[in-house]
């Protein structure tokens, strides 16, 4: 861990255990988008929480189910629809749901026109299901966030991801989950002010408890595993017989959930997630290594290698 990231967990440790997470007074333009669906529960939840807290929002999401997308764009036969004021899905020739990424960008897209100036946030989710450990990398929840942050086809935008699994109860238990999980994003982003870095941004994961039963927000490292059920796993292709088929046949392949003690590291989004606390991980758009001075000096001798 670089001596920059490990300075930005402790202030944003100590941002969340000692200041109140309060109403900011000076309102926010906020861009929402959800690789759910523009009109998914979670995205829902959140355009409602964020104009009840008298910010402005933009929604544009795909029209259709897009999760898993990772950071995937779509650069050709795009369209936006309105659906209500300030609401848009984007579609693929009206059809297909664009790639996340794609719906983001749109949302930092319509803002700035509607308003003459980019958002201040871009918030991606709330999610259904959880984006941890090795799993955050192939979120499409997660993958707007990073685009955003990246300046990908648009200047950087400050951006969150925010996931949660969904509690085993009836739909408006649901509803009233994704309202808490709301509630706290946008109080979460009232208390941030200036305390993130340009190009840092949050992965947040919200557990599936009752409010009164959530031990608190720790902000730490991506984990190398997801829970499922109480256990920490990965997942990894199987195909016992790739070995045995001859040209032309076809083998079937399975995702097999294995176990994964690497998750279970002290101090990982999995453990923490599991544990019952909101997990808090800062995520960047810049693909460098955090080591990338070191590994200049110690790759030096690539540079001599012959084109």
């Amino acid at each position: 861990m670089s001596h920059k990231t490990f300075a930005l967990l402790l202030t944003l440790t100590t941002l969340l255990a000692y200041a109140p997470l309060a109403a900011r007074s000076a309102p926010l333009n906020i861009a929402v988008t959800n690789d759910d669906g523009w009109d998914s529960a979670g995205i829902r939840a959140l355009h409602n929480a964020f104009k009840a807290a008298g910010h402005t929002v933009t929604r544009v999401g795909p029209l259709t189910q897009q999760s898993g997308s990772s950071a995937a764009i779509n650069a050709s036969n795009l369209r936006i629809r309105r659906e209500s004021e300030r609401t848009y899905s984007a579609s693929l020739d009206g059809q297909e749901g664009s790639e996340p990424l794609t719906a983001g960008l749109l949302a930092i897209e319509v803002a700035t026109a509607l308003d003459g100036s980019p958002p201040d946030w871009l918030v991606s989710g709330i999610n259904q299901g959880a984006n941890l450990g090795n799993a955050t990398q192939h979120s499409g929840t997660v993958g707007a966030a990073i685009g955003a942050l990246g300046g990908s086809f648009s200047n950087p935008v400050a951006a969150l991801a925010v996931s949660t699994d969904e509690p085993k109860c009836d739909p408006a238990c649901v509803d009233r989950h994704y309202a808490a999980v709301a509630s706290f994003v946008v109080r979460l982003i009232s208390s941030m002010q200036d305390s993130l870095p340009a190009g840092i941004g949050l992965n947040v994961n919200y557990p599936p408890l009752p409010t009164d039963r959530i031990r608190g927000v720790r902000v730490v490292r991506q984990g190398a595993g997801f829970p499922v059920s109480g256990r920490l796993l990965k997942l990894r292709f199987a195909c016992p017989q790739c070995a045995t088929i001859k040209d032309g046949q076809y083998a079937d392949v399975m995702l097999a959930p294995v176990p994964d003690s690497a998750g279970s590291r002290p101090g990982t989004d999995s453990t923490a997630f599991a544990d019952g606390y909101i997990s808090i991980v800062p995520i960047e758009g810049d693909h460098t290594a955090n080591a990338w001075k070191t590994l200049q000096k110690e790759l030096r001798f690539l540079e001599h290698l012959s084109p």
